[in-house]
């Protein structure tokens, strides 16, 4: 038990890796920017607000990066954004909020379909 408690004891959260975490969070995405930096911008504030769990943030982010970017960037990037939006509607789909289920399984169908 004391080892389990040992362990537990070093993996105390890093404040400068949530300071960080939230600063990117919170960061503004400016609209002038070129194309592929907006996308780059929306899906790096994504990455940080899921890390933070702020999941719905997330997913508005990620879906701002799928707006912008089809066509737009590369294909590995557009996929990895699509992958990261799948992923974080599957993780509402089984949150056992009913509505919030149905309304993400409805999205990640027509994200397939697209």
């Amino acid at each position: 038990m004391s080892a389990v408690t040992a362990l537990l004891d070093k993996e105390q959260p890093d404040p400068a890796k949530i300071g960080r975490l939230r600063a990117d969070a919170d960061a503004a995405v400016s609209p002038g920017q070129p194309l592929d930096q907006l996308f780059a911008a929306y899906e790096r504030r994504a990455i940080a607000r899921r890390h933070l769990g702020r999941t719905h943030e997330a997913i508005a982010d990620l879906e701002q990066a799928v707006a912008i970017g089809k066509g737009k960037v590369t294909a590995q990037a557009f996929a990895r954004v699509r992958i990261g939006l799948v992923a974080r509607y599957r993780g509402i789909e089984f949150s056992g909020d009913p509505k919030s289920r149905l309304i993400c399984s409805a999205t990640r169908t027509k994200l397939s379909a697209s």
